[in-house]
């Protein structure tokens, strides 16, 4: 349980500079029909737009996600 509803979550943690708007648009698509909520730190999830909820506290993320979508927006060398 997350910010007090239950169910499956998806704690987004993303480059604070890069362009990830595509990634998280098909997360969003991809976790809406199948019940799962998605959620990041209050900073990122207005930034990165509909769809993506505010932790009420970052801990939760860590705390209570099940799955952590990491390194979203990380350039590859």
């Amino acid at each position: 349980m997350v910010g007090g509803m239950s169910g499956r979550v998806l704690g987004l943690v993303v480059h604070p500079r890069n362009d990830v708007s595509a990634s998280v648009e098909t997360l969003v698509k991809l976790a809406g029909p199948n019940g799962i909520r998605v959620v990041a730190r209050p900073e990122d999830a207005q930034r990165l737009g509909d769809g993506v909820e505010p932790m009420l506290v970052p801990e939760e993320l860590r705390d209570r996600g099940r799955h952590l979508t990491d390194g979203l927006g990380r350039k590859s060398d």
